[in-house]
Parts: C-alpha cells; sequence; structure tokens
C-alpha cells in the first residue's frame, strides 16, 4: 500500500488528537480502513499506532469510541494483530471499559474484543494481571442478555488453563454461572455451562454447585431444546458426578 509510506498516516493521526469532533470522527473512521487489510494492520503493530487507536475509546463522542472499536476489532480477527493489539497491553484498557463504558452497544464491543484476545497466548495472562474476573463476574448479572452472554463467555475462556481456572472459582464466579442456568436466553445457558464445565474439574467447583442446589437446574437443561447446551450439560454432569453427594441426585 503506497499510502502507508506517504504522509498520510501520520496525518491521520494528528487529526485523530483534534478538538473538532468532525475532524476527529473522520480521521478515526479512516483508520478502519488500514485495519482491514494485511499490510494496514501489520503497519499499525509495528509502527505502534494501536495505541492512538486506544486513545479514542475515551473519546466523548460515541461514534468515535466506535470507530476505534472497530478498528481494534478488525485488527485482532487474525494471529498477527491479536498478538499486537495484546502486546501493546491493550487488556488493560478494556477492562477498565468495563466500569466506565456507559453506552451498552459499546460494551458489548469490549467484551467482544476481550474474547478475540483471549484466544491467543498471552491473553489470559495479561487479563489476570488486571481486575477482569470480577468485573466479567458482575456484567453476568447485566440486564442485557448479550452482556449476559458475552461476559459469561470470557469467564469461561479465562477458566480454561491455570491459574485462569482457580482464580475463577475463587473470585466467585461458579454460583453467578450457576444461577444463569435458569436464564430465559438460551444462549447465556449454554456458556453458562461451558464455563462451568471447565471449572468443575476442581473439587471445590464441584461443591459449590451441590452446596448452592444447583443440580436440579443441571438435570432440567439434559431437555433444553439446544443440542449444544445439552452437550455441555452432559460434560457438566460428567465432572459433577465424581462428587458422592451428586452422585446421589444423578
Amino acid at each position: 500500500m503506497e499510502i502507508l509510506s506517504s504522509g498520510v498516516p501520520a496525518e491521520l493521526i494528528r487529526a485523530m488528537k483534534e478538538d473538532n469532533d468532525t475532524i476527529r470522527e473522520l480521521a478515526s473512521r479512516t483508520m478502519i480502513q488500514f485495519a482491514w487489510l494485511a499490510d494496514g494492520r501489520q503497519y499499525l503493530v509495528e509502527q505502534s499506532i494501536i495505541n492512538d487507536i486506544v486513545i479514542c475509546l475515551d473519546d466523548r463522542v460515541e461514534k468515535i469510541r466506535k470507530n476505534a472499536y472497530d478498528s481494534l476489532l478488525h485488527l485482532s480477527k487474525e494471529r498477527y494483530g491479536c498478538e499486537g493489539v495484546v502486546a501493546h497491553d491493550v487488556i488493560r484498557n478494556l477492562i477498565d471499559k468495563l466500569l466506565t463504558e456507559k453506552v451498552e452497544s459499546l460494551l458489548q464491543l469490549t467484551l467482544q474484543l476481550i474474547k478475540l484476545l483471549l484466544n491467543v497466548e498471552h491473553g489470559p495472562p495479561a487479563a489476570l494481571k488486571v481486575p477482569s474476573i470480577s468485573r466479567l463476574r458482575n456484567l453476568m448479572t447485566h440486564r442485557n442478555p448479550d452482556i449476559r452472554r458475552l461476559s459469561a463467555e470470557n469467564i469461561g475462556s479465562l477458566s480454561f488453563a491455570y491459574p485462569g481456572k482457580k482464580r475463577t472459582i475463587e473470585e466467585g464466579c461458579v454460583n453467578v454461572l450457576g444461577e444463569l442456568l435458569k436464564d430465559e436466553v438460551s444462549e447465556v445457558r449454554t456458556l453458562a455451562l461451558r464455563a462451568l464445565a471447565s471449572m468443575t474439574i476442581e473439587k471445590s467447583a464441584k461443591v459449590q454447585l451441590i452446596e448452592g442446589d444447583y443440580l436440579n437446574s443441571i438435570s432440567k437443561l439434559l431437555y433444553d431444546e439446544s443440542m449444544q447446551t445439552r452437550l455441555n450439560v452432559v460434560q457438566l454432569i460428567s465432572n459433577v458426578g465424581e462428587h458422592p453427594l451428586a452422585k446421589i441426585e444423578f
């Protein structure tokens, strides 16, 4: 891309810091086009322009914040860009945005971006350095089902490996996920089961589900309309059923 070797990128970065809202919005929107293309993604990573995009996540204008999310989402849809975003410590900013972003549609984009970043090697360790678990746990009770779903999915991703598995248990996620087994939205139930199936490798998670009286809710989901939910519940029952008290129920 010849444009990358011109002065255009530098001008866009300068424009994204202008006081004029319209200029900032146009510049941030143009940056999305770079994130669409492989050469553009490489340039954004190598030139650390990711940092300039991240600044726009805190812009007072909603549309500019959305443009920044769109750029980062496109950048993170392939491994090289995703690893670059993680390397620039963007997860720290995103976990902060779980508290400060009040627009629900943008909060969903925050969670979608976290979901992508947790799929690369250094994503979960970066997330565990900040209060990601407690903030995601709190969002699992949000009124918006998409926010509940994405939060449960991200907790599940953090629980797949150690030390995240133990941390999610220790920070009170089991009971919150247990309540989501009764959620009216099928996808929320499915992802709550997925997370619990991961966490119940540990005895302490099994005990929390038993003591929280969630075994009946688990059994009922064997008849759920969703095949994926039924598959997830079979895995969960297989894990929890190893405990002597659960064998009586199941």
